[in-house]
C-alpha cells in the first residue's frame, strides 16, 4: 500500500511559491475565450419607414477557442456560441431571434480576430413610442456580452 504524504516548503519560500503560482493563474485567465459584441448598427431601410437592419459582428477576443474542435464535432459536447435579439416595441420581420455562431476561434489561430456578423430585420410596432433591440451573446467558456441600440424613426 502506498502512501500519501504531502508538506509545505519552508516558510522562507512560502511567498515566492505563491507569487509563482498567482503569475501562472493571472496568465492562464488571460487566455481564456472571451466575446464581444462590435460595430452594432440599426440601419433604416429606404423607403420603408419604421423597418431597420439591425448589423453586429461576434468576435473572440481571447487567445483560446470558446471550445476545441474535438469537443465540438468529435464528441458533441458543447454548445455552440449564440445571438440571441430581444426587442422593445420592435418585432423581427423574417428572421430567427436566435442565431447560432458555433466554434469562435481564438487569437492564437491566426494572432486576428475573426469576425462573426450577425444581422436582423425589424421593424417597429409603435412609431410613437421608444423601440430598441437588445443583442445577449451566449458561450459556455467565454461568458455573455450585452449590447443595445435604439430604434430612432426617419
Amino acid at each position: 500500500m502506498g502512501s500519501l504524504v504531502t508538506s509545505n516548503p519552508p516558510e522562507s519560500m512560502i511567498a515566492e511559491e505563491l507569487r509563482r503560482n498567482a503569475q501562472w493563474v493571472l496568465s492562464f485567465a488571460e487566455r481564456l475565450p472571451r466575446i464581444s459584441i462590435t460595430d452594432v448598427q440599426a440601419k433604416p431601410v429606404t423607403g420603408q419607414p419604421g423597418f431597420f437592419e439591425v448589423n453586429a459582428h461576434v468576435v473572440n477576443l481571447g487567445w483560446m477557442a470558446t471550445a476545441t474542435e474535438y469537443a465540438a464535432n468529435v464528441l458533441k459536447i458543447t454548445k455552440p456560441v449564440s445571438a440571441r435579439v430581444t426587442l422593445v416595441n420592435a418585432e423581427l420581420v423574417e428572421s430567427a431571434d436566435v442565431v447560432k455562431l458555433g466554434v469562435l476561434p481564438g487569437l492564437r489561430e491566426n494572432n486576428q480576430e475573426v469576425i462573426f456578423p450577425i444581422q436582423w430585420n425589424v421593424k417597429i410596432v409603435n412609431p410613437n413610442e421608444p423601440a430598441s433591440v437588445n443583442i445577449t451573446v451566449t458561450s459556455e467558456k467565454a461568458g455573455v456580452a450585452c449590447h443595445r441600440i435604439d430604434l430612432i424613426p426617419h
